[in-house]
């Protein structure tokens, strides 16, 4: 998270925790917005793989469900469909093959097999949450990865995903990111690496604007680099919004401002007499609820001298 200042004189940037502010001059010949950035974990169902608890392995994961098997698949040679997912008790820490960053005490494997994945969509049925892609807002698809097992071939790949459903129903993808198995990539001990995904912001004339989100794992292996599988663990997504202090201007003796961000946030207010000023010189002058998404901040003007403004999100 940072912290971001502005005033007629430029503009710097300050590492902070949960502040999502600006501040503009009161005095000055301009003020100039700027946005910040507030970041919110949305609920993915079963995200660590740890239902139904198991004793060794499973073929069944709660809340998510597995690509559709493709008419090429034959299950006559060995595995049926449904066999190339599922979940697995991670090993006591002293096997050698226990991984040692499990999140929990389970996780999942996925074949590097043409096709094969697991997805889950953000629908609110069942045990599976309700989430929608958002104007505004940005997503990071973040997930603990683990290739090489089974002798997997190197060139092995696993797409990670973010999408949406179309009128139709069609799959349409928003953003991947793809992991490539190579040699020294993932040595020992046995350890989950971390990938993510990330959208562009989403403008409310985006065809997925308000759409349930769509997370997605699948094997983009070509039939050369098959056999193998991928461990998976701690499923992660997270929404960023734009924040910022807006329209600063003087009404009738009052300076206000507008405060965009995430509705039902709690921000408070502070002042100080210059941006170069220690903590204990910024002075809280109020806190404002955002109901709508946009706020006013509003004080009386007390004197020609220039003030500054920001705001931080309150716990």
């Amino acid at each position: 998270m940072r912290k971001w200042w502005t005033s007629a004189r430029g503009m710097r940037r300050e590492p902070s925790r949960r502040l999502c502010a600006i501040a503009l001059a009161v005095g000055a010949t301009a003020a100039h917005p700027l946005g910040g950035v507030l970041a919110a974990d949305l609920a993915i169902a079963n995200p660590s793989f740890e239902l139904p608890s198991t004793l060794f392995v499973s073929t069944i994961i709660d809340a998510w469900q597995r690509s559709p098997k493709p008419d090429w698949y034959d299950e006559s040679g060995g595995f049926l469909w449904e066999q190339l997912t599922g979940l697995f008790l991670n090993t006591p820490p002293s096997s050698a093959d226990h991984i040692v960053n499990c999140h929990g005490n389970q996780a999942a494997w996925l074949f590097a097999v043409p096709a094969v994945g697991l997805f889950q969509e953000l629908t609110g049925t069942g045990t599976v949450p309700e989430a929608t892609f958002q104007a505004g807002r940005a997503y990071r698809l973040a997930v603990g990865i683990l290739g090489g097992g089974g002798n997997m071939a190197d060139g092995a790949t696993l797409e990670l995903s973010l999408y949406y459903r179309d009128d139709s129903g069609a799959t349409t993808v928003l953003a991947t990111t793809t992991v490539t198995n190579r040699p020294g990539l993932f040595g020992s001990p046995k350890q989950f690496l971390d990938y993510e995904v990330r959208t562009p912001i989403v403008q409310r004339t985006d065809a997925w604007h308000g759409r349930p989100i769509g997370v997605r794992f699948l094997s983009t292996v070509t039939p050369d680099t098959q056999g193998g599988y991928w461990d998976l663990d701690h499923v992660r997504l997270q929404a960023t919004s734009e924040l910022g202090l807006r329209d600063p201007r003087v009404v009738e003796g009052q300076f206000q401002f507008d405060l965009e961000g995430d509705v039902g946030q709690i921000f408070e207010v502070l002042a100080s007499p210059g941006l170069a000023s220690s903590s204990a010189n910024w002075e809280r002058v109020g806190t404002v609820t955002n109901l709508s998404g946009r706020v006013t901040f509003s004080e009386p003007v007390t004197g020609a001298a220039a003030r500054f403004y920001s705001a931080r999100q309150l716990d």
